[in-house]
């Protein structure tokens, strides 16, 4: 005679439960699952079977409250403090995981998976070096598991200690020769290393395991424009598309590469999936409509900037083409930018960020303005100067410096240290001491300067330097105007000194810059400069010696 179900124990209840989850069935293990509870309502092991189904649903926060009773009958049940630390981590609720997991490794100390866990937490909040003490001490108990070493070369990598990064991948792969992540993650700490044709060979390695991934299609992308071969790297990103048609990362690449193969008309288009791509600021909200090219007689435009210094820089000339279409143009920048743009022919209004802003009936950030006026290689505006030194502190400064004695050339090595791109674009003080022995009066016009400039600056007392006394851009401005020409890296300074149709100098990495396309050693957006390209990637010491080469032989 068969047993009747209602004489069925919770035990064997929750054993059949356990047995659903186990074979896929959830809608089974959770009717089995509420059918305890409404019986024993504080049973543990239901509670905790619950929470696990609902995770599994992708219901994590049905999960997370489950857990919260479970922990409620049993507060030191460390699996169900484990797993409730994961489902926050799927929420994206990190500070509350990582308090999870540490409750739980109170409980087992030197658990090498909650450890693991506790590091993954970590890193996401972008605390890199104690997440890199976490997946260290899991290893301590399992030295050479492939994923936990895969993590220690994720958490260096993000601290920037890439040949360390490099080191784990390896060990990861020595295990796990086919590891898709380790093969990827080794792929870009190598373009760090700046070691391109092995990242390509390892992102190639990735698509032989896992064929047709879009990131890694992308990536090898990356590595191949690093080694302009754009041609080569722009079909990768259309294979990256093809597999996924929405993938931001893959759009914005290619549009960088449009640019810097001169395709500006595709370029620009691609340009704009910058507002999607993972590390945006984001798309700003205004209650006027965006201008897309829309006429604009007697109305009032917001133009407002959106990323570096620089940028706003290079781009607020299109202030003038805008005015020209009949606009009434507001222009809101930085505050160190203020003083200097106020006098920008076509701006009526410059503001900063946190001022109240008249009325306006469009607004566009600036670099969607050249995608809004079509602008190709042929049709770059480039009145220079567009940009003026306001001639009061010209003269301010000119009583500072005293007479003129010998050339004077502006020096700018460096740009903003959290730019994503600074390790291409900077260099050190010290590579340009070939320069500063030459028959020249320097004068850095670098607002800010790097602890690590210090020696050099100490040996190099002929170089001037104002940092304290130099108030905004309009200041820099004065100075560059007092100098005879200008060496600076691609930073907000070049843009400065390409707007005010100084002499420019601009030394550039190897990889190609999209505002710099290749092949050429002028630009169409600076008439004034003059390209010095790297010729082996990170290496400064050729571009500096044909610099002071130059100048020697006048």
């Amino acid at each position: 005679m068969t047993e009747s179900s209602s004489s069925t124990g919770p035990e064997d209840a929750l054993a059949r439960a356990i047995s659903q989850l186990s074979a896929g069935r959830l809608e089974d293990a959770e009717r089995a699952c509420a059918a305890i509870l409404s019986s024993h309502p504080r049973s543990f092991d239901a509670l905790h079977l619950r929470a696990i189904l609902r995770c599994r649903q992708g219901d994590f926060a049905g999960g997370v409250d489950y857990f919260d009773r479970a922990l409620d009958v049993d507060a030191n049940a460390c699996d169900a403090l484990d797993n409730r630390g994961n489902a926050l981590f799927s929420l994206g609720r990190f500070d509350e995981a990582l308090a999870s997991y540490d409750r739980a490794i109170a409980l087992r100390p030197g658990n090498s998976d909650l450890l693991n866990n506790r590091g993954n937490a970590l890193q996401a909040l972008k605390r890199h070096d104690e997440a890199l003490a976490s997946y260290e001490s899991a290893l301590a108990s399992r030295p050479g598991h492939a994923g936990l070493l895969k993590n220690c070369g994720n958490a260096l990598m993000a601290l920037g200690q890439f040949e360390d990064a490099l080191a784990c991948y390896d060990g990861a792969l020595q295990a796990q020769p086919d590891d898709f992540g380790a093969l990827n993650n080794r792929g870009n700490v190598l373009r760090s290393l700046y070691r391109f044709d092995e990242a390509l060979a390892c992102y190639d390695r990735a698509l032989s395991v896992r064929p047709g991934h879009p990131e890694t299609l992308s990536n090898r992308g990356n590595a191949l424009h690093a080694l302009q071969r754009l041609d080569e790297a722009i079909d990768s990103y259309a294979k990256a598309l093809s597999m996924e048609p929405d993938y931001a990362d893959a759009h914005w690449n290619l549009g960088l590469a449009k640019l810097a193969s001169g395709d500006m008309a595709s370029g620009w288009k691609e340009y704009e999936w910058r507002w999607k791509i993972a590390d945006s600021a984001g798309q700003r909200q205004f209650p006027a409509p965006w201008w897309r090219g829309e006429d604009l007689r007697g109305k009032t435009i917001l133009l407002h900037a959106e990323q570096g210094l620089g940028d706003t820089l290079q781009f607020c000339r299109y202030a003038a083409l805008v005015r020209a279409r009949g606009a009434t143009v507001i222009l809101q920048v930085d505050r160190a930018l203020r003083s200097l743009l106020e006098s920008q022919a076509g701006v009526w209004q410059v503001v900063v960020p946190g001022e109240t802003l008249p009325h306006f009936d469009f607004h566009c950030p600036l670099l969607s303005l050249p995608l809004a006026f079509g602008t190709t290689l042929e049709t770059i505006p480039a009145d220079i100067p567009y940009l003026h030194a306001d001639p009061e502190k010209i003269s301010r400064w000119q009583e500072k410096l005293g007479a003129r004695t010998r050339p004077r050339i502006g020096l700018a090595w460096s740009g903003n240290p959290g730019q994503a791109k600074d390790r291409n674009r900077s260099m050190p003080l010290a590579a340009l001491e070939p320069l500063l022995g030459l028959t020249a009066q320097f004068i850095c016009l670098q607002k800010e300067m790097r602890a690590s400039d210090a020696d050099a600056l100490e040996r190099h007392p002929q170089l001037l330097h104002f940092e304290n006394d130099i108030g905004d851009f309009s200041d820099t401005a004065a100075l560059v105007e007092l100098c005879d020409m200008a060496i600076a890296v691609n930073s907000s300074v070049a843009h400065l000194v390409g707007a005010l149709g100084k002499p420019l100098w601009i030394p550039l990495a190897f990889v190609p810059d999209w505002r710099f396309p290749l092949g050429r050693n002028d630009s169409r957006w600076y008439p004034t400069a003059r390209l010095f390209w790297q010729t082996r990637p990170g290496r400064w010491n050729d571009v500096v010696a044909r610099m002071a080469h130059e100048i020697e032989c006048g």
